[in-house]
């Protein structure tokens, strides 16, 4: 739950991906391969994986050879080279998060819903290419 959470709202908080990193270092901690099976079958595979390959990015042994999905760590990418609004960023990288297509689109008829299509078309405008 943690690593999903932390990266629902790009690792915003390094105290998330820090207690991630406890966890897996505590002696009774369930292997990666463990961990990803369980992700996996509770949908949150795709933000497991960012987390661990971010934590990767930071100390190899962590959680060595496990890849990131390409999307969300674009949608980092752009965010952190100051090319995308956090608000825009949030919208993509929930939907690019989700396992499940209909979980992704999910996410975005919900933000068109509650904050309105003009809304979400302009928050779509201010991304730079």
């Amino acid at each position: 739950y943690l690593a999903a959470h932390a990266a629902g709202h790009a690792f915003s908080r390094a105290s998330w991906l820090l207690d991630v990193a406890l966890l897996l270092r505590r002696s009774d901690a369930p292997p990666i391969a463990s961990v990803l099976s369980r992700a996996r079958a509770l949908g949150a595979s795709r933000a497991v994986r960012l987390a661990l390959a971010e934590l990767s990015d930071l100390d190899p042994s962590l959680a060595a050879g496990v890849r990131a999905p390409r999307l969300p760590r674009a949608i980092l990418a752009l965010e952190r080279a100051g090319r995308l609004p956090a608000i825009a960023r949030n919208l993509a990288l929930r939907a690019a998060l989700a396992d499940d297509p209909s979980r992704a689109a999910f996410h975005v008829v919900r933000k068109v819903l509650r904050d309105g299509p003009l809304a979400v078309s302009a928050l779509l405008r201010r991304v730079r290419p």
